[in-house]
């Protein structure tokens, strides 16, 4: 769908950048995963060809490759550890069958595990095929901790493709999206523009933190409050 319809918004259909937060980043890096197993060997003669059909919205499929970069933000993807995580905080066994199914399904759904089952089909040879990846991560995450990250960083090197892992020190689950830009912290936000800059090459601006709507949104005490209350 984007290749096909970003022009209609102004955008180039040759520098797309995946971005996905919690679950959001654990499928987008599943997914990724997944479509490089699934690809076969390329044909270098016609990359110059499949990239123009892919980037003005042709009828090839998607591969990885074609996307200019990805950042994952606080994705739990390690599965089993995850759950094993969450049990320990008092989910019950039901709901966690329920989500994340047996230990077989949960290994499936790993990025970690998926990344390294690559590694050992391809060593490093297929990393190059992935495009490059930023991980960015609370140190005080209690939802998917950062042990998650520094492992899914070690399986993508692995592989053959070493990401980038950017560790927010004191930061919750929810803190790059909601406590530290409610308090005009715009970190997280300047942090992806970067990439996105770096990535695509394209001359965008530099990220302004005084620009309208991105200072202090509400007092303090009401922002320490929440993230007292917030069990993420």
């Amino acid at each position: 769908w984007c290749p096909q319809n970003v022009p209609r918004f102004g955008g180039d259909a040759s520098r797309l950048v995946l971005v996905g937060q919690s679950a959001g980043a654990h499928l987008c890096s599943l997914l990724l995963l997944r479509k490089l197993a699934a690809a076969g060997p390329f044909d270098d003669a016609g990359d110059a060809d499949d990239a123009r059909s892919f980037s003005t919205g042709g009828d090839r499929p998607w591969a990885p490759g074609d996307l200019k970069g990805f950042v994952g933000i606080s994705g739990p993807y390690h599965v089993p550890a995850t759950a094993a995580h969450w049990k320990a905080r008092g989910f019950g066994q039901a709901m966690l069958d329920f989500v994340f199914g047996d230990e077989a399904g949960m290994d499936a759904a790993s990025p970690t595990t998926v990344a390294s089952s690559l590694a050992a089909r391809f060593g490093t040879s297929r990393g190059g095929d992935l495009p490059p990846i930023c991980l960015l991560h609370g140190t005080a995450d209690m939802s998917a901790p950062p042990v998650a990250a520094e492992l899914f960083e070690a399986r993508l090197a692995s592989l053959g493709r070493p990401a980038e892992l950017c560790l927010y020190k004191g930061w919750t689950h929810t803190d790059p999206i909601l406590e530290r830009p409610f308090a005009g912290d715009q970190r997280l936000h300047r942090d992806l523009l970067d990439r996105v800059r770096t990535w695509c090459g394209a001359k965008l601006p530099a990220f302004d933190a005084e620009a309208d709507g991105l200072g202090r949104l509400c007092p303090q005490v009401m922002i320490d409050f929440g993230h007292y209350c917030m069990p993420f």
